[in-house]
C-alpha cells in the first residue's frame, strides 16, 4: 500500500511528504538534546540525513513529513509507518520549542484524518517509550487504549470509531480531508 502525500493540509498546520532539502532542519531538530529525548538519537551528519530521506523515498509504507505552518514555517517532523491495509503506527513526533502550542495537538490530528478518512485505516498502533508520561497522557486524552508495555514502550491502540468521537472535542482543529 502506497501511502505517500505530497501534503496534507490542516486548518493552520499542514503535514507534507519531506524533501533532501529538510536534512538540515532534521540535524538540528534531532541532534537537540531536550527535543531528542524519548527518539533514537542521530550524528547530525546533513548528508546522511539526505541519504536517509533518499532511501524514505523508496520505501511505500510510510510517510515522513515536515509539520509546517500554511506560510511554510517548519515547526516539527512526525511519521506514519509500518502501515498495512488496516492500521499504522503514529511517531517520531519532535516539533521545535518555539512552534505554537496547538501544533502538536493540530499536526496528530491532520494525520488521523488522512489514515482514517482518506486511506480508509482503521487502527493507529500507539508505541511511546515509557517515561514519555505527556505523550501517553496526550494519547489516552484521544481516548488510545493501553494493549501492552516491554521493558522499553508502552503500547496502545486507538481506533478509527474511537476518534470519530474523540474529534468531536478537538473539532476547532479539524480541517476534513
Amino acid at each position: 500500500m502506497n501511502v505517500k502525500t505530497k501534503l496534507v493540509e490542516g486548518k493552520t498546520v499542514n503535514i507534507r511528504e519531506i524533501e533532501e532539502s529538510d536534512a538540515e532542519f532534521v540535524a538540528q531538530l534531532r541532534t537537540d538534546a531536550t527535543l531528542n529525548k524519548h527518539l533514537s538519537s542521530i550524528d547530525g551528519n546533513i548528508e546522511k540525513q539526505r541519504e536517509y530521506i533518499r532511501n524514505y523515498h523508496k520505501k511505500t509504507n510510510e510517510c515522513y513529513f515536515v509539520l509546517e505552518s500554511k506560510q511554510g514555517e517548519r515547526y516539527g517532523l512526525g511519521r506514519m509507518y509500518n502501515v498495512t491495509e488496516e492500521s499504522f503506527v503514529p511517531g517520531s513526533w519532535i516539533i521545535k520549542k518555539d512552534a505554537p502550542l496547538t501544533a502538536p495537538i493540530e499536526s496528530i490530528i491532520t494525520l488521523y484524518e488522512y489514515a482514517f478518512f482518506k486511506l480508509g485505516l482503521k487502527r493507529a498502533d500507539i508505541e511511546v517509550r515509557k517515561d514519555n508520561e505527556k505523550v501517553i497522557a496526550f494519547h489516552k486524552r484521544f481516548g488510545a487504549v493501553y494493549t501492552g508495555a516491554n521493558e522499553l514502550n508502552v503500547y496502545m491502540e486507538l481506533t478509527k470509531e474511537q476518534y470519530k468521537i474523540t474529534r468531536n472535542k478537538y473539532k476547532k482543529f479539524v480541517r476534513e480531508i
